[in-house]
């Protein structure tokens, strides 16, 4: 009785929650730019080296700010059926470098947890370390480490991103000839939101095709990933990231 009361409760807040404007939190949110830890990027000095890149990488750069010193901190929302588990998440562009002429960024990712620890088998726990991107064109692949070899990369996002055309993250799955099989990536038709920090801004939300989970996420042009979620059907278990603070040059 006491287990189905709790998935009852878990239910009813999960709802309240994706009410929240589109399928994502971000009006519910209190977002505020933060003051840079180190000194920005001269105008100068970003301007020299958007001048080195071609035409589609600074086109992505400008609708994505990847550069030296931009940071992303987030709220963190592991659970599972027994219990949620709230981090703080830090993502720093900490160096950004041209690599065989594509755009290389390194960035950091911390996580502080706010709430008790959890349980060492915990699995919904946010992954720390180092991480890459590599803009090629319009593409932005992820890296786990400095391997630069796109035929085995993620490929997080497709700019410019637009309904009528998706694609497979997976590099497995990138010779499908046959759209939108499981693990295809599209997006919304645009849309405007209005943030906290000032401004409105244009925003896609993304989804990711899968039959035993939603996954999904909602981007906005000149500040990045602004909510992610990810939650299994069966297990009533996931995270949800929802972006809190940015500093952005």
């Amino acid at each position: 009785m006491k287990k189905h009361l709790r998935l009852f409760i878990f239910l009813i807040l999960l709802s309240l929650l994706s009410g929240c404007a589109q399928w994502s939190v971000t009006p519910c949110m209190e977002l505020t730019r933060l003051t840079p830890e180190v000194d920005p990027m001269t105008d100068e000095a970003q301007a020299a080296l958007l001048a080195s890149l071609n035409p589609a990488v600074q086109a992505v750069l400008g609708l994505y700010p990847l550069f030296e010193g931009n940071t992303w901190v987030y709220e963190y929302l592991g659970f599972n059926e027994r219990m949620e588990v709230q981090w703080h998440v830090t993502e720093k562009v900490v160096d950004a470098r041209i690599v065989d002429g594509h755009y290389l960024v390194e960035i950091e990712r911390t996580a502080s947890c706010h709430t008790e620890d959890p349980p060492d088998d915990f699995l919904n726990a946010p992954e720390t370390g180092t991480f890459w991107y590599l803009v090629d064109g319009y593409h932005l692949y992820r890296f786990e480490d400095e391997d630069t070899d796109l035929s085995d990369a993620w490929l997080e996002l497709v700019f410019p991103l637009s309904e009528d055309q998706g694609w497979y993250p997976d590099p497995e799955l990138r010779g499908e000839e046959v759209p939108e099989l499981f693990g295809y990536r599209q997006a919304s038709e645009p849309y405007q939101e209005v943030l906290p920090i000032g401004g409105t801004y244009t925003c896609y939300n993304i989804s990711t095709d899968r039959d035993d989970a939603k996954n999904r996420q909602t981007f906005c042009e000149t500040i990045g990933i602004l909510y992610k979620e990810f939650i299994h059907f069966d297990e009533n278990s996931g995270y949800r990231v929802e972006l809190v603070g940015v500093t952005i040059q």
